[in-house]
């Protein structure tokens, strides 16, 4: 009980998207459908009917049964998309059973505390329900790959890409080049034109592509800026 105890206060402390504030109201006791699943906080995103954020805490890792029956509490059978939170430290590390966005049987992932957060924040930005509910529906369903967030479709082994790929000698001087770009996502998704794909983009500066003999070619440049205050340019040769 006591480790019960000091696991919910440890979660309790930590300030889950601290720097959102739109759309920020308190979950009322309660209202969660399981005795140990705390309701905190929960935020609204961005439209009509806009991504709903529900943030809960608990004493130890909820199965899904319990993690599906708290989302559908909180749904409701209403037209808004809920991503469902519930914090929770297990071994030490502060995790997270992120549940939504929709459906009768909504996908259920387990996560790092701050995955979940970074995702939430970026559900958040996104300028209608629409965008919102198709980016974390593709963000948990991407959680069953070995690597988060990489889709591997006979690129290399799974294994090569989780375990190989790190010991190149360049690997060290990639994670340090990636920082900048992680923050300039941040920027992006704050922006109302933000979109997965623009994320996507800033880490890549020029993309070209070649047609076959007899065809068009195209070439797709962007801006070295990173928040793209500039749309792509295309340009076509015959």
């Amino acid at each position: 009980m006591t480790n019960k105890n000091e696991n919910l206060r440890s979660i309790e402390a930590h300030s889950f998207l601290k720097s959102v504030q739109s759309g920020k109201r308190r979950w009322r006791a309660g209202e969660s459908g399981a005795e140990y699943v705390i309701p905190q906080m929960f935020w609204t995103g961005k439209g009509r009917d806009g991504l709903e954020v529900a943030y809960a805490t608990a004493d130890r890792r909820p199965p899904v049964q319990t993690v599906r029956q708290t989302w559908k509490k909180r749904h409701g059978n209403r037209s808004t998309p809920v991503l469902l939170v519930i914090g929770f430290v297990e071994n030490g590390q502060f995790l997270a059973q992120v549940c939504g966005p929709s459906g009768e049987q909504p996908s259920v992932a387990t996560l790092s505390l701050s995955h979940a957060e970074r995702i939430a924040a970026t559900a958040l930005a996104e300028p209608d329900r629409h965008m919102a509910h198709t980016f974390v529906a593709r963000s948990l369903t991407d959680e069953g790959e070995a690597v988060p967030g990489l889709r591997n479709r006979d690129l290399l082994s799974s294994h090569e890409i989780a375990h190989g790929v790190p010991k190149r000698g360049d690997w060290a001087d990639a994670t340090a080049a990636r920082s900048p770009c992680s923050a300039c996502a941040t920027r992006i998704s704050s922006t109302r034109s933000a979109t997965p794909s623009k994320i996507a983009a800033v880490t890549r500066y020029s993309a070209r592509t070649t047609a076959t003999p007899g065809r068009s070619r195209s070439s797709c440049t962007k801006t070295n800026s990173p928040i793209f205050p500039r749309r792509a340019t295309t340009t076509r040769r015959r």
